[in-house]
């Protein structure tokens, strides 16, 4: 602080570059249920229940699926979609100010699985719950801002040098906000980034002030049921073996869509799991039944090579039989810890 304190320094670079953001895409199931508990306070069980409702009441799409993309061949219905949210309350302006003629990169057909991406139909909301309200607006602003333009701004950089050290600071300027106008919910770092002011390579300017701040790491953050249904569906990224890791993301995880819920609420029944206001925390007996699991029965790499013995079966390039025989020839052992020594 005292050596550069009141100094002068000179611009070394000063870089403006454009980029885009494109609008997240619509809900899956997953999705909906990790928005639906951060924003909503919703178990993960509530969620797929709400959907599940919604669905049969027609106003949204099948709810059971792990796709957030939309095929091609629905997109010449949008615009009658479009007109019948912008008459519902809540959505006048959302879904009256798309443009249906903007096509986003969420409509491709390629990448739709087994079911697409959870989306409103046309008809009319009517006599919905407070939650199955919250469920709805939040599946159908999902929908609408995918005819909003991406967010457009500007990535500022700049390098300063005083006294031989070199200083970065980076910036962000907004040129068109897009589908933010809808959604606010950006990442909290992106948010608090400064603007820089327009500066030259070769520049004089004065340091007038420098401040030394004193900070401490913090903890990750207890999963809620929204980032631990996320966790499960991708937790290839908990993975460090490269093979094991590509077989879980070929497997989507732990779970389905369709179970996930239920696996979190058997949890919870049998006293392992609790919920201390938003957070998931694993209670002592949880504890003890983990402590004594052998490791290959709570290693997700067990997952991925169950999984891909499975599809060698069904190719036909294996015996079940064989599988099988494996499987009870391993359990003894993987029992003995709880067990011990009985038969």
């Amino acid at each position: 602080v005292k050596e550069f304190q009141g100094k002068d320094g000179t611009i070394c670079s000063a870089t403006a570059e454009e980029k885009t953001k494109q609008a997240p895409l619509p809900h899956c199931l997953s999705s909906l249920q990790k928005a639906a508990s951060s924003k909503l306070g919703m178990s993960a069980q509530q969620v797929l229940d709400t959907a599940q409702k919604l669905y049969e009441k027609k106003l949204t799409t099948y709810p059971r699926t792990d796709c957030r993309y939309l095929p091609d061949e629905q997109y010449p219905e949008a615009a009658n979609v479009l007109k019948a949210l912008s008459s519902f309350s809540g959505l006048e302006k959302i879904a009256g100010n798309a443009n249906p003629e903007l096509k986003s990169f969420a409509w491709n057909t390629k990448k739709v699985t087994a079911h697409h991406a959870i989306a409103p139909t046309s008809e009319k909301p009517d006599g919905l719950s407070g939650k199955e309200l919250e469920l709805y607006l939040m599946i159908a602003s999902a929908f609408c801002m995918q005819f909003y333009p991406p967010l457009r701004y500007e990535a500022q950089k700049t390098g300063l040098e005083i006294g031989g050290k070199r200083f970065e600071a980076t910036g962000r300027k907004i040129l068109d906000s897009g589908w933010t106008i809808i959604d606010q919910d950006e990442d909290d770092e992106e948010k608090s980034q400064q603007t820089l002011p327009v500066l030259e390579k070769g520049q004089t300017v004065k340091c007038s002030e420098i401040q030394i701040q004193k900070k401490k790491t913090t903890p990750p953050s207890r999963f809620t049921e929204g980032t631990l249904i996320e966790a499960m569906a991708n937790v290839h990224r908990f993975v460090a073996d490269a093979d094991a890791k590509a077989q879980l993301k070929e497997a989507k995880g732990i779970g389905t869509e369709a179970t996930r819920a239920k696996v979190l609420e058997t949890l919870k029944e049998r006293k392992y799991l609790a919920v201390e206001k938003k957070a998931i925390v694993s209670t002592p007996l949880g504890q003890e039944v983990i402590g004594l699991t052998p490791h290959e029965l709570k290693d997700p790499i067990t997952t991925a090579e169950w999984e891909a013995r499975l599809e060698a079966i069904a190719a036909g390039r294996e015996q079940l039989d064989v599988f099988l025989k494996e499987q009870c020839a391993i359990l003894p052992g993987l029992l003995k810890a709880i067990l011990g020594d009985s038969k």
